[in-house]
Formats: C-alpha cells, structure tokens, sequence
C-alpha cells in the first residue's frame, strides 16, 4: 500500500492520494492503540488457567508453537471479555523464562488430551 502512496500519481488525483494516506494513518494508530491494549504480565497457573489483565484465561486448544513466538486461544473464565487470540513473541521475555514456559506448555498439552 505504502509503494502505491509514494510512487508519483497524476495532478487530478490529490484528494483520492490525501483519503489514502489519511486511512493509513489512521489505521497505523489503531493498531498501535489495540498493541498497548494487549499488553501486560502473564502468569501461567496450574491446569492451563493464565492470569492475565486482572482476569483469569482457559487456554483452549493446543497452543501453536514457533521458535519465535507461541499463538495461544484463551477463554475467560472471569470476566466479560469472552475469547482473546493472543500472541507471545520470544522478544517479551528472557531466555529462562520463554523455555519454562514452552516446557510448560508442551506438558499441558499431554495432559489436555486425557
């Protein structure tokens, strides 16, 4: 989208390009307002239950696991927000912590299927 913006556009087309950039824009900042939403320290209790925005979350389903970043869906046990799609980049932690936690995963996930 950013290479159609810049690249150079007829003189009677100005208002459309000013729209464009302008949605752009826009959605940059939604994004960025919808990340800092999302953010906050995760606890990882017993059963696969994940405290977390001062609610606590069922992981539903196996979590998909990268060597860079776990997909987790989780439902809420309390609270009204109901199911969060939630990612955790290898980044947002130290080395200790983000092989503690997939181990831990990779356990929950052999005690789920039972």
């Amino acid at each position: 989208m950013l290479l159609v913006l810049l690249s150079p556009w007829n003189d009677g087309y100005w208002p459309l390009w000013l729209s464009l950039v302008t949605l752009v824009i826009f959605d940059c900042l939604r994004s960025q307002r919808h990340i800092q939403r999302m953010q906050g320290e995760m606890l990882l209790l017993n059963n696969g239950v994940i405290q977390w925005q001062r609610n606590e979350w069922k992981i539903k389903g196996k979590p998909i696991m990268f060597s860079w970043g776990i997909s987790l869906k989780l439902v809420s046990i309390t609270g009204k927000h109901r199911r969060r799609r939630v990612w955790l980049a290898i980044d947002s932690m130290d080395t200790e912590s983000w092989r503690s936690l997939r181990f831990q995963l990779l356990q929950f996930d052999k005690y789920e299927d039972k």
